[in-house]
């Protein structure tokens, strides 16, 4: 009995000694896209310099991409997210 009191204690101080803290990159990382995913800085001009490129006329054939793409513009260049972020911190 003694024996397993020992080990408890032993595996108890062992598993809250080895946690540590995870630092937080989300602000990071969310600055990061934004800088390599919305050319142009808003989502006009990221919809005007990779959307138009590649697509100057929308058929029905390239709807879905068009439309993937300026929906990728509107959301990598959403910069309520970073201030949300700021706010948080």
């Amino acid at each position: 009995m003694r024996m397993v009191l020992i080990l408890s204690i032993m595996t108890t101080v062992f598993f809250f000694s080895s946690c540590s803290e995870r630092k937080d990159n989300t602000l990071n990382n969310a600055i990061l896209q934004f800088a390599l995913l919305c050319p142009g800085g808003t989502a006009s001009a990221c919809v005007a310099q990779t959307c138009t490129s590649q697509f100057p006329v929308v058929t029905t054939e390239n709807f879905t991409a068009v439309s993937n793409c300026t929906s990728n513009c509107t959301n990598n260049c959403n910069l309520q997210n970073i201030y949300l972020l700021i706010e948080a911190q």
